[in-house]
């Protein structure tokens, strides 16, 4: 029996006279239905939450990975320039400005 049967039968074996009468199997019933949906409810709210969360992570990944490549590519290309001494130093506002990183303006 799935939980959507389970809450199905609950609902089916509840006594509307009875449903709110503490001590009785119908309100036994309602407070079990009652929890149960509300239960899946909350995972569904929770794997949306996580489903974002992944996302996310994910896009968040992908541009940090596209920021470490664009460094990799300017940090080669100016150790190449500084050996060949066409730059007489590092600018490292110049750098951070490639990546996004703090100092970018």
């Amino acid at each position: 029996m799935t939980r959507d049967e389970l809450i199905a039968d609950l609902r089916e074996r509840i006594n509307p006279a009875y449903a709110d009468q503490r001590g009785t199997e119908s309100y036994e019933r309602k407070q079990c239905a009652d929890a149960l949906e509300a239960a899946d409810k909350r995972i569904a709210e929770e794997r949306e939450t996580y489903d974002r969360m992944l996302e996310e992570g994910a896009e968040k990944l992908h541009e940090a990975e596209r920021r470490l490549a664009v460094a990799r590519e300017f940090i080669k290309d100016t150790q190449t320039e500084y050996k060949e001494g066409t730059i007489g130093y590092i600018d490292c506002e110049k750098v951070l400005a490639q990546i996004g990183g703090d100092g970018a303006g």
